[in-house]
């Protein structure tokens, strides 16, 4: 695991727990005690905690919406770039896609960018960031600025999705359940998702295995027309068997 890496998941831990100790986090990390001291040390020069003897105290700092990103982007990062690297894969010279916002669509983005005879859309910032210097052809969806998602959103977006045949969307979701299919956490984001499935040839969910078995706020309505779903290894047996149980293709990104 990469220090930033670490250390993000320990800004996320404070923000849950308030507290943390050094001989749970080495535990937790498998790293010496004196990685952690190193760590808390730095995340204490940048202001989101304060040592206490053992470990340390959240000092309650807001996350501002750069760093909330950065630190999705860096966890599970290894399960992302493969999830990305798969899903590329599945793209064909002279396909049109539409790269969904999220960290593991830009593992998508990453993946894409050495291509050619491709067309792109996107609503996301940094994978039009990412792509900048690509050849790919890349199409912005504009739309309302959503900051903390570095992401436009609302019904914009519409007029440019409907100038292109999109052979394949690929998507995220704030949880993902047999009873609700995919949720979300935001209502515009989820209804820009709707719009998506509904205008693709085919549909695909690219998400990590933690999401699985969570249930956000706000329900994407046309979830059930997504028939590929790719996630990462650590998915259980039991849910890949529930999964494929509905006649879905799952398909598993290896390390």
């Amino acid at each position: 695991m990469l220090t930033e890496e670490r250390r993000s998941l320990i800004v996320r831990m404070l923000q849950e727990e308030n507290t943390v100790q050094v001989e749970s986090l080495a535990k937790h990390f498998d790293v010496s005690l004196a990685t952690v001291r190193r760590d808390l040390t730095a995340l204490e020069n940048d202001g989101y905690l304060r040592r206490v003897y053992g470990g340390a105290i959240s000092l309650k700092k807001p996350v501002a919406s750069t760093d909330a990103f950065k630190i999705r982007s860096l966890e599970c990062q290894a399960e992302k770039a493969a999830i990305g690297r798969l899903a590329a894969s599945l793209v064909k010279p002279g396909d049109t896609v539409l790269l969904d916002v999220g960290t593991t669509t830009l593992e998508v983005a990453k993946a894409l960018k050495q291509r050619t005879n491709i067309t792109v859309l996107t609503n996301s910032l940094p994978i039009l960031n990412e792509l900048v210097d690509s050849s790919l052809n890349v199409y912005s969806l504009s739309g309302k600025m959503r900051k903390s998602e570095f992401s436009f959103v609302g019904n914009l977006i519409s007029s440019t999705v409907h100038s292109f045949h999109i052979s394949k969307v690929f998507i995220g979701c704030g949880g993902y359940s047999l009873e609700f299919g995919l949720t979300e956490h935001i209502y515009d984001s989820a209804q820009n998702r709707n719009f998506f499935i509904e205008q693709s040839d085919e549909a695909i969910l690219v998400t990590d295995s933690r999401k699985f078995g969570n249930n956000a706020a706000v329900l994407v309505e046309n979830s059930s027309m997504v028939k590929t779903i790719i996630t990462d290894w650590h998915l259980s047996q039991e849910w890949r068997r529930k999964i494929r149980a509905r006649d879905i293709n799952l398909m598993i990104a290896e390390f």
